[in-house]
C-alpha cells in the first residue's frame, strides 16, 4: 500500500482527535452490467430432502429439475448478480436463493384436485380402445397385443397374477401390476427396468424411523461407554480415597511420634540432669515436628479432596446410569415406532387395478383397489406422489390422462381430476441488490431450521466481519442479527438436528456454534488453516464435520469442541462435506474434480464417476440415496449413492 500523504495524515489525525467515530454506512446504489455470457459454472446446488427436486445456480440463473423424470421444470434470471447460495426447506416446498445483498424465496405448487368435465364417452372409449390389449396368463405372464391388428408387442413374466397393465409403444415402455401390489416397468424386449411397491410416503416414513433408530442405537452405545468410564472413575476414586485415608493415619502417627520426641527433649532440657540436649538437637526436632505436622495437614487435605472426588464420581455414576436408562427407553420407543410404521406400510399395500401413461411419455399413473392414486416417472418408475382416494371400485372407470398433466378418474357421479403440474413461483424478496438492504454484501450461505420457521443467511463484508441473520421465511421479517460471530465472511451454515444451535464456517478459518435463543457463540472449533467452506451435522447432534480450503475435512465432537480426526488426501480445496444419513460416513466434493464417499476412519469408500471439473457444491438427500453436484463445467450431475452410478446429467 502507498504511504498516506501529509493531507491524508492530517485528516486522519483530526478524526482521531475528534473521537474516531465511525459514520453510518452509506447505502451504495449500484448500476449492474449484464453478466458475461460465458459464465456457466455452478456455484451452488441444493436438493429436496425427499430427492424429488434439485436446484443449481449458474451465474444469475436459477434452474430447478425434477429428478425422477429428469425434466427441467423451472429456469429464470433470478438475480442481477451471481447466485452464491441455495437451500430447500425441509418440506421441499420452498427454495431460497442468495445473491448480492438480497434473498429470494420461491414456492412450489402441489398436486391439486381441479374441476373438469369428463371426456365424451366416445372419445374416452376410443382412447381406451387404442391402448394395447393385455392377455394375462395364469402363470403371471402377460402378452400385450396391438389394439388394431392383434400383433404381439411384448411378452412379460410378471411373476404373480396381473391386475393391470399399460403400454407406451412409441416410448418403448410397458408397465404391469400384480395382485401382490408390485408395479414393474419393462422395455420392448421384455427386460425388467424397475420395480416398485407400496406407498412412497409410508416407505419414506419407514426410512425416517430406521434412521431415527440408528441414531438412538448410537446414543445407547455412547451412554454405555460413558457408564463404563464412570464406573472406572468410581473405582479409581475409591482407591485414591482409601490410599489417602491410610496416608492420613500414617502421617498422623508420624506427627504424633515427632511431637512426643520433641516433648521429651524439651523436658530433658528443662530438667538439666545428665547430658541435656543441645539447642541444635532441639531445633532439628522442632523442624521435624513441623514437617510432620505439615505432611499430616496435606494428607488431610488430600483425603478431603479424594472424598469430594469420590462423592462426585458416585453422582456422575448415577447420572450415567440414568442417562443410559433414558437412552434405552428412547431407543425402545424408536423400535416401537419403526415396527408400527412398517406395519402401517404393509397394511396399506393394495393391488393396482388400473394403469395409464401420459401421452408425452413422462408419467405413469395407477389406482389401487382402495381408490388411492399413484404417480411414477415413466422412464424409471421412481415414485412421485400419492393422491387421495376416489370412488369405490364398483363405480370406477379406467384411469386416463386428459392431457399430459391432467389425470382423470371417472365414476358414476362424474370425473375427479388432478392437476399434476407443480410450478415454482417467486414468493417474496428480502433486501435489494441495488438499493437499501439489511444485508451488507453477498449471501454466501443459507439454511432452513428443521421446523422451517427460521431461515439463516450468512455473508458479511470480506475481511471485516461475518454477518449472520435469522429471518422469518413466512413474512420475510428480520428475527435476529447475531453480531460478532466471525471476523470474516461466513461461507457455510447448518442448523443442528434439534434446531437449537447453528453451525457456521467462515473465511476466518473458524467453525463456531451459535445458540439460537441467546444469539451468541457457545463453542469454537479451531484448526483449519484455510477458509472453512462447508459444515455438516451428524443426525445424532454429537458430531459434526467441517471442510476447508486447506484440503482437509475435520471431524469434531460437538459437546467438547475437540477434534476427533482428520480426513486427508485431497489435492485441492474441499468445497463440500455431507454426512450420509445416520452413518458416520461422509460424502465430499473438492477442487481436484472428485466426488467421493469416505468412511469414519478416513478411507475412501467410493470415487463417483464423471464428477466434472472443479466441483463447487454438493448436496445429498435425507436418506443418502441421491447426491447432486456441480462445478465449473456447468453440468449438474446426479448419482445413486449406494451404487455410484450417474442417474442424470443436466446441461446449462
Amino acid at each position: 500500500a502507498k504511504n498516506l500523504s501529509p493531507t491524508q495524515l492530517a485528516l486522519l489525525k483530526d478524526w482521531i482527535q475528534q473521537g474516531a467515530k465511525i459514520p453510518p454506512r452509506a447505502e451504495r446504489i449500484l448500476q449492474f452490467q449484464p453478466l458475461p455470457s460465458h459464465l456457466k459454472g455452478i456455484l451452488a446446488v441444493a436438493v429436496t430432502p425427499d430427492g424429488q427436486y434439485a436446484a443449481c445456480a449458474r451465474a444469475n440463473r436459477l434452474s430447478i429439475y425434477h429428478l425422477p423424470t429428469g425434466a427441467r421444470v423451472f429456469e429464470t434470471v433470478a438475480h442481477q448478480d451471481q447466485i452464491s447460495s441455495l437451500a430447500f426447506s425441509p418440506d421441499g416446498l420452498r427454495l431460497a436463493s442468495g445473491s448480492f445483498r438480497e434473498i429470494k424465496l420461491w414456492r412450489r405448487d402441489v398436486e391439486k384436485k381441479v374441476p373438469t368435465t369428463a371426456m365424451q364417452a366416445a372419445e374416452r372409449d376410443a382412447l381406451v380402445a387404442s391402448q394395447p390389449r393385455m392377455v394375462a396368463g395364469a402363470d403371471g405372464s402377460v402378452t400385450l397385443q396391438d389394439a388394431a391388428d392383434g400383433k404381439v408387442l411384448a411378452t412379460f413374466k410378471h411373476g404373480s397374477e396381473v391386475t393391470a397393465s399399460a403400454a407406451l409403444p412409441e416410448f418403448k415402455r410397458f408397465a404391469t401390476a400384480g395382485k401382490n401390489g408390485t408395479l414393474k416397468l419393462w422395455d420392448e424386449a421384455g427386460k425388467l427396468l424397475a420395480e416398485q411397491k407400496g406407498n412412497r410416503y409410508l416407505r419414506e416414513s419407514v426410512g425416517e424411523h430406521e434412521r431415527a433408530l440408528q441414531v438412538e442405537n448410537g446414543n445407547v452405545a455412547a451412554a454405555k461407554t460413558a457408564l463404563t468410564e464412570a464406573e472406572k472413575f468410581v473405582e479409581a476414586s475409591k482407591e485414591r480415597l482409601r490410599k489417602a485415608d491410610n496416608d492420613v493415619k500414617n502421617k498422623q502417627d508420624a506427627a504424633a511420634e515427632k511431637e512426643s520426641s520433641l516433648s521429651k527433649l524439651k523436658q530433658a532440657k528443662e530438667a538439666g540432669s545428665g547430658t541435656p540436649p543441645t539447642d541444635a538437637v532441639l531445633s532439628a526436632a522442632e523442624e521435624a515436628f513441623q514437617k510432620a505436622g505439615k505432611a499430616f495437614a496435606d494428607s488431610k487435605n488430600e483425603a478431603s479432596l479424594s472424598k469430594l472426588e469420590s462423592e462426585k464420581a458416585s453422582v456422575d455414576l448415577q447420572t450415567a446410569k440414568e442417562a443410559l436408562s433414558k437412552a434405552e427407553e428412547v431407543r425402545n420407543v424408536a423400535e416401537t415406532a419403526l415396527s408400527t410404521a412398517r406395519q402401517t406400510a404393509e397394511a396399506a399395500l393394495r393391488p393396482i387395478e388400473s394403469l395409464a401413461f401420459s401421452k408425452d411419455g413422462t408419467l405413469l399413473a395407477g389406482r389401487d383397489t382402495d381408490g388411492a392414486l399413484y404417480t411414477w416417472a415413466a422412464r424409471n418408475a421412481k415414485p412421485i406422489s400419492v393422491l387421495s382416494p376416489v370412488a369405490p371400485a364398483s363405480a370406477r372407470k379406467p384411469l386416463y390422462f386428459k392431457n399430459d398433466r391432467l389425470l382423470c378418474a371417472e365414476d358414476e357421479a362424474g370425473v375427479a381430476a388432478w392437476d399434476l403440474q407443480c410450478n415454482w413461483k417467486p414468493e417474496r424478496q428480502i433486501g435489494s441488490s441495488a438499493g437499501k438492504s439489511p444485508i451488507s454484501d453477498r449471501v454466501c450461505a443459507l439454511a432452513f431450521s428443521p421446523d422451517s420457521k427460521l431461515l439463516a443467511s450468512g455473508g458479511g463484508d470480506p475481511s471485516r466481519e461475518g454477518e449472520l441473520i435469522l429471518w422469518n421465511p413466512d413474512s420475510g421479517a428480520l428475527v435476529k442479527n447475531v453480531k460478532r460471530v466471525h471476523e470474516d465472511t461466513i461461507l457455510a451454515l447448518e442448523f443442528s438436528p434439534d434446531g437449537k444451535t447453528l453451525l457456521s464456517g467462515a473465511a476466518d478459518k473458524m467453525a463456531r456454534l451459535v445458540d439460537i435463543a441467546q444469539g451468541k457463540v457457545v463453542r469454537t472449533f479451531e484448526g483449519h488453516t484455510g477458509h472453512v467452506l462447508s459444515v455438516s451435522w451428524h443426525p445424532d447432534g454429537r458430531e459434526l464435520a467441517s471442510a476447508g480450503a486447506d484440503n482437509v475435512v475435520k471431524i469434531w465432537s460437538a459437546t467438547t469442541g475437540l477434534r476427533k480426526r482428520n480426513v486427508e488426501g485431497y489435492d485441492k480445496e474441499v468445497t463440500s462435506v455431507r454426512y450420509l444419513g445416520a452413518s458416520v460416513n461422509v460424502l465430499t466434493s473438492s477442487g481436484d474434480s472428485k466426488v467421493r464417499s469416505v468412511s469414519a476412519d478416513g478411507k475412501e469408500l467410493r470415487a463417483f464417476p464423471e464428477p466434472g471439473e472443479y466441483i463447487q457444491a454438493l448436496a445429498v438427500t435425507r436418506d443418502a440415496a441421491c447426491a447432486v453436484a456441480g462445478g465449473t463445467d456447468g453440468l449438474l450431475r446426479q448419482w445413486a449413492v449406494e451404487s455410484g452410478t450417474i442417474e442424470n446429467r443436466f446441461s446449462p
